[in-house]
Formats: C-alpha cells, structure tokens, sequence
C-alpha cells in the first residue's frame, strides 16, 4: 500500500512540475483590495499545492483527534 501511495503521490508532483514548466507567464496575484503583485503561473500553482496539502494534513489530524476523543471519552 505504501508503494501505491507513493507512486500516485509521485505522479501527481510530476504533472504539476510539467504543467508548471509549460505555464510560466506572469499573472497578478491579488490577495485582499490593494493588496497584489505579479508572479509566474507556476509559482502559484506550486504554492497552491503546497497549501491545498497542508491543509489536507492538518485536516486528517482533526479528524484522527477526533476519533481517539470519541473512542477513549
């Protein structure tokens, strides 16, 4: 299983990394009103990525927080 993970894990990086490297025109990034600035594609979606992961792990610690609160309470 730990294999599987790891080759689908692989080969979702690797399609971002070659949909980052043909998309690298600059695009404005605005984050609240005034607040913006330019930065290429594959930058954000890199950093897109990374914090959709973060939240993916954080999320499975909740939940897994969660279920040890309910088995043990």
């Amino acid at each position: 299983m730990r294999l599987i993970n790891f080759l689908l894990i692989f080969l979702i990086c690797l399609a971002l990394v070659i949909f980052s490297l043909q998309n690298n025109q600059l695009t404005t990034i605005k984050l609240v009103q005034g607040i913006e600035f330019q930065a290429p594609l594959s930058v954000e979606l890199v950093i897109a990525t990374g914090l959709g992961a973060i939240l993916a792990w954080l999320f499975s610690l909740w939940s897994r927080m969660q279920h040890t609160i309910t088995t043990f309470g």
